[in-house]
């Protein structure tokens, strides 16, 4: 009866009652017994709400909440995104900069036919580095697999991986085509790229995200993921609770962890678009060409969706028993984040199809992509 209330004052308002669509849509789509915790963030003109389902570790009590940090995981790319655009708009830097301005030593193989790779190619995946370094690095992805022991086999590599490392590992590499013409995701460019952001700034990563964004955000929950904290969620692999590995000292990938209620107050920043460095992380980087009118293009990290007059802005980020995912229309002034973690298993609906549904129940002009 008390939904059926709310929905007709909804309908009689002219609002949509957000609560029960969430609702709905996680019964219809994520309830399948394998999801453990999910935060739900919505931003509709400015006004946001939080919902919030499961546990942070499976079969215990303990509820996830707006405070709950989860790894980010690739979102943590659409930080160092921005941080490149502030460091283009102060005139640190210049988008088309060849990288190797800003390396140690002599990288003559950073380059095709001449080309060099530029800072742009890094964070649009054009850059024809590989997807991880060392070369050797392989993670796990196979659903039948250990997760758990794979974590810390990973975790057991990052730790002993260091800048030094990954530089000499660099050297190593052969680009097999012009850099900023194909898209081939890569990790590796976007942790070169946290390397040259320290070295332009004379800080680490993690106190530039903090400075620059999290802190005068409000975004109290924010940082690299805390390992050994028992307020983060556990992915659960056979009989086993764990976290993903992740690489401490190359943290411009994928390292930060997030609460929903800290990632409304980032959602909110990116819909107003109120500040010229998200302007600059939302347009298109660079010269590469995606379609043939351009009505899908990457930014900064950002990819975008154009069509009617709308941009559908997203990224999703996905570790072994996590997953996470942003999407915003400015145009409309709506958009969601949601954190997840989860039993792991071969078949599951991803994010992005629930943030679809959720979204265009809300608001059917709404274009949205799955």
């Amino acid at each position: 009866m008390m939904i059926l209330a709310s929905l007709a004052m909804s309908a009689l308002l002219g609002k949509p009652d957000i609560s029960q669509i969430v609702h709905k849509e996680f019964h219809r789509s994520l309830d399948d017994g394998n999801t453990i915790g999910l935060s739900v963030g919505i931003c509709l003109h400015g006004h946001t709400y939080q919902y919030n389902f499961g546990t942070l570790i499976l079969n215990k009590k303990t509820s996830a909440t707006g405070r709950t940090p989860y790894p980010i995981a690739s979102i943590t790319k659409t930080f160092t995104g921005l941080l490149l655009a502030q460091a283009v708009l102060e005139k640190k830097v210049k988008l088309d900069d060849d990288v190797r301005k800003y390396l140690p030593g002599d990288y003559a193989n950073l380059q095709f036919d001449r080309e060099p790779i530029r800072l742009w190619e890094l964070l649009n995946h054009t850059s024809a580095l590989p997807q991880n370094l060392p070369l050797s690095f392989e993670p796990d992805r196979d659903s039948t697999a250990d997760y758990a022991a794979g974590a810390r086999r990973e975790q057991s590599l990052f730790d002993g991986y260091c800048r030094q490392d990954f530089f000499a590992d660099l050297k190593k590499v052969t680009l097999d085509r012009k850099p900023g013409t194909k898209f081939s995701y890569s990790n590796a460019g976007a942790q070169l790229m946290g390397l040259i952001l320290e070295k332009v700034y004379g800080k680490s990563y993690l106190v530039l995200v903090k400075d620059r964004i999290t802190e005068p955000l409000g975004m109290t929950r924010t940082g690299v993921l805390q390992r050994d904290s028992a307020l983060v969620p556990r992915a659960h692999c056979r009989t086993e609770d764990f976290l993903p590995a992740i690489p401490r000292e190359l943290a411009a990938a994928g390292s930060l962890q997030a609460s929903c209620q800290d990632m409304l107050r980032y959602l909110k920043w990116n819909l107003a678009e109120s500040s010229a460095a998200v302007r600059l992380a939302h347009r298109k980087a660079g010269t590469t060409q995606w379609s043939a009118n351009d009505t899908f293009y990457v930014g900064l990290n950002w990819q975008v969706f154009s069509n009617k007059g709308q941009r559908f802005i997203f990224q999703d980020g996905n570790l072994p028993g996590f997953s996470s995912y942003i999407a915003f229309c400015p145009e409309e002034r709506l958009g969601i984040v949601l954190l997840s973690n989860r039993r792991m298993s071969k078949d599951h609906p991803h994010l992005s199809v629930f943030a679809a549904r959720v979204l265009q129940a809300i608001d059917s002009r709404l274009v949205v992509y799955e």
